[in-house]
Formats: C-alpha cells, sequence, structure tokens
C-alpha cells in the first residue's frame, strides 16, 4: 500500500474518533457530574463548547493535510486517484461534518449557558 494513502487513511480514522469526541463532549457536560460546585450548570456547557470548538480546528488542520494530498498537482498518482475514488465522499462528509460542529461548537461557547 502506498504510504501517504496509509497515511491518509490512519488521519480519517483519528478524524472520525475525534469528531465522536466532539459530539460526546457537550452532553458529558450536561449529563455527568464533573461539574465544581461552584460551576453553574450552564456556564459548565458553554465551557464545553470551547474545547469542542478547539478539537474542531485540529480536525480542519487534519483535513487540510488530507486535502492538499488529494489535490497535489506535483506527482500524480494511480494511488491517489484510486483513493479520491473510493474516500472522497466520506473526506468531503467529514469536512462538511467538521465545520457544522465547529459551528455548533462556537455557539455553545458563546450561548450556552442562555441555551441551558
Amino acid at each position: 500500500m502506498y504510504s501517504e494513502e496509509s497515511n491518509a487513511k490512519k488521519s480519517m480514522r483519528l478524524i472520525v474518533f475525534l469528531l465522536a469526541t466532539t459530539l460526546v463532549i457537550p452532553l458529558a457536560a450536561l449529563y455527568f457530574p464533573w461539574r465544581p460546585e461552584a460551576e453553574t450548570l450552564g456556564t459548565w456547557f458553554q465551557r464545553s463548547g470551547s474545547i469542542m470548538t478547539i478539537l474542531c480546528i485540529s480536525i480542519d488542520t487534519k483535513l487540510f493535510s488530507i486535502y492538499v494530498w488529494l489535490n497535489s498537482e506535483d506527482e500524480p498518482s494511480v494511488h491517489v486517484e484510486r483513493f479520491k475514488a473510493k474516500y472522497y465522499y466520506r473526506y468531503k462528509a467529514m469536512s462538511i461534518l467538521a465545520f457544522l460542529l465547529t459551528i455548533m461548537g462556537t455557539t455553545i461557547w458563546g450561548y450556552g449557558d442562555l441555551i441551558v
């Protein structure tokens, strides 16, 4: 297997894990008893939005590295074309989900105390 393709697959697996983690964070802030006594539930939920946003920025960085590799003009390769054909829609779906989660995290970060 082409090493860049292998790296891209590993990155995509990591991205899926991080996306799932990003979805769990606000739920954990609401339902698990990790909140300090001095914090209100709204403030604690609001803080989860900042963690979501930071994770989404790291996800976007990983997605951008895959994007650069997929659209590289330097070395057109059969491996890259095969990878594009097989995984492009997954990559696109992950990009859209990361974008939506970034918006959601930023909204929670800004207005989480008012939402809860």
